[in-house]
Order: structure tokens, then C-alpha cells, then sequence
């Protein structure tokens, strides 16, 4: 599945995030290693660096990056 918010800085994409964050305790997605803006953005949203590929296995072989996020445990 892909999902893209094409008017950038409304928050849609912050409020689409903040929605799925209530009900998952982990999340993971791919980005490319060239979508700086995109990087930030997550980045800014708590997601880290969780594997780096060349992008010999996706469909426009250009190199990625699995980003993840995982809910703060309380302890």
C-alpha cells in the first residue's frame, strides 16, 4: 500500500499519522534515500533508521530505507 499527501505542510499527513499512532504500537514503511523531506518528516514524528537497502529489490531501483516507530513503553 502507498499513500501520498500531495498538500504538503496542512498537516494532513501529521493528523493521518497521529490517527494511526493511537492504535498500533509499531509501525514500519519504506521511503526512498533520495525524499529528504519525507526522511524529516518522520524523523520529526519519532521513526528510525531500521534497514538500508540499494534498491535492487524495488520496483524503481533506487536505494531505500525501512523506517520504524515504536510507542514509548511506560517503566
Amino acid at each position: 500500500m502507498s499513500l501520498f499527501v500531495q498538500r504538503m505542510g496542512q498537516g494532513l499527513g501529521k493528523a493521518f499519522l497521529d490517527h494511526v499512532k493511537r492504535n498500533r504500537d509499531r509501525i514500519e514503511l519504506w521511503t526512498f534515500v533520495a525524499n529528504d523531506g519525507t526522511r524529516r518528516f518522520y524523523a520529526r514524528e519519532g521513526f528510525f533508521e531500521a534497514m538500508r537497502t540499494d534498491g535492487s529489490e524495488n520496483e524503481e531501483s533506487l536505494p531505500d530505507i525501512r523506517l520504524r516507530w515504536e510507542r514509548a513503553r511506560d517503566g
